[in-house]
């Protein structure tokens, strides 16, 4: 195998690549599932992930690619704790209303506003994945997954909080990636239906 091919490859297109065969995996883990509700709605989490990751890493964006992960944030709310979903989607429309009011009378919005209702959706996603109803094995991919994303996130505010020229940068940039692509491998795998029925 010629492996100049892949260093010639950007690499995040080969980061985007790898988040679009998780969602391709949690699409056919759906169609297999016992638990089709759960599974769904994990590829919509995935689905939310990679156009949110496409907009980020691909154009100049950013905030909207971040709003557009509130949407799976929310979707994983709705998975975990579905009683928490109203309240959750009444949060997110006052969101992006105040965003919509404030880019019609041309102001900018302020990426802290829309950093701190992704920050409150994803947290609330996280703690949700720790009381919500799976069998055990599931249960353990959906906690381990939303925790490393989180941690993935503390990595973000790091890494655009500092200074481009400081030397931990390129460290926090790398520690993103290296939280990110397992947590989202996790959750593709979340609702997989395990055969082994005695250790759910």
């Amino acid at each position: 195998m010629d492996i100049s091919f892949f260093s010639s490859i950007p690499t995040d297109v080969l980061r985007y690549s790898i988040i679009v065969l998780f969602f391709l995996i949690s699409v056919v883990i759906s169609l297999r599932s016992s638990n089709r509700r759960d599974a769904v709605h994990q590829v919509f989490c995935l689905f939310f992930a990679i156009v949110a990751d496409y907009i980020i890493l691909f154009t100049d964006a950013y905030q909207i690619g971040v709003i557009v992960f509130w949407c799976a944030h929310i979707t994983a709310i709705r998975r975990y704790q579905p009683k928490l979903f109203v309240y959750a989607m009444a949060a997110a429309i006052t969101g992006w209303i105040i965003c919509i009011i404030m880019t019609i009378t041309g102001t900018t919005v302020p990426v802290v506003l829309v950093s701190s209702f992704y920050a409150a959706f994803i947290l609330t996603a996280t703690v949700s994945s720790y009381f919500a109803r799976q069998k055990r094995w599931n249960n353990l991919c959906s906690r381990l997954g939303m925790t490393l994303f989180v941690m993935c996130d503390i990595n973000v505010i790091f890494y655009n909080m500092l200074p481009q020229n400081a030397p931990s940068i390129p460290v926090f940039g790398t520690l993103i990636w290296v939280f990110y692509v397992p947590a989202q491998f996790l959750l593709s795998i979340s609702a997989y239906s395990y055969l082994d029925k005695k250790s759910q």
